[in-house]
């Protein structure tokens, strides 16, 4: 005889938290023009102001410290690589 099967139950989806933010406050690298910083994360545009404390996805956050590394690293190269 064929065995009955059953239909799993199927959970309705959980709500998606909102999200966790931190509070950043940049500054102005030198020769800097921009008044604001662009940061995109999964398709969406974050421009964060300088010299303002604003809240941003900690993605953002993550964003914007890789990016102050990685200016960092390149200053350091050219004054080890110059003339």
């Amino acid at each position: 005889m064929a065995e009955k099967k059953t239909a799993e139950k199927k959970e309705a989806p959980k709500k998606v938290a909102k999200k966790d933010t931190v509070k950043v406050n940049l500054i102005k690298p030198r020769g800097e023009k921009s008044k604001t910083m662009k940061v995109s994360l999964n398709g969406m545009d974050y421009f964060i102001p300088y010299g303002e404390e604003v809240e941003v996805p900690i993605g953002v956050k993550e964003i914007i410290d890789d990016s102050i590394a990685a200016m960092e690293n390149a200053d350091i190269y050219e004054e080890e690589h110059t003339i």
